[in-house]
């Protein structure tokens, strides 16, 4: 398993607060958790480098599948991830507060509780 945050560049450090890379394996018989995620004040860009959420289910029971790379705006309400872990690998950059809303230039207030 690593679970590990990579410092971004000398470059980058105005914008990107941290790199997380995620990786873990088990066997099939255990291959598919749900982990609960509460709000967190992060903007972010994720990569599923192997094996893609699953689904995604919100408050009001919505359930979505996530692409290959997602966007993800604030959450202000708990999620749970569907994660197939058989060979999860997810690397995600994360943006200091109101950063990525400087890049789109979009009120940060569009992408509340999306993911795009």
């Amino acid at each position: 398993m690593i679970f590990k945050q990579i410092e971004p560049s000398v470059h980058l450090k105005e914008y990107v607060k941290n790199y997380l890379l995620i990786h873990f394996q088990t066997t099939a018989t255990e291959s598919l958790f749900v982990k609960p995620a509460p709000p967190i004040n992060e903007q972010c860009l994720v990569f599923y480098a192997r094996n893609l959420l699953v689904g995604i289910a919100n408050t009001q029971g919505k359930i979505e599948k996530r692409g290959k790379s997602v966007l993800v705006g604030q959450a202000t309400e708990r999620v749970d991830f569907q994660i197939d872990t058989s060979n999860y690998l997810c690397i995600k950059v994360v943006f200091w507060p109101g950063t990525l809303s400087q890049i789109l230039g979009l009120p940060l207030s569009e992408i509340v509780n999306q993911s795009i």
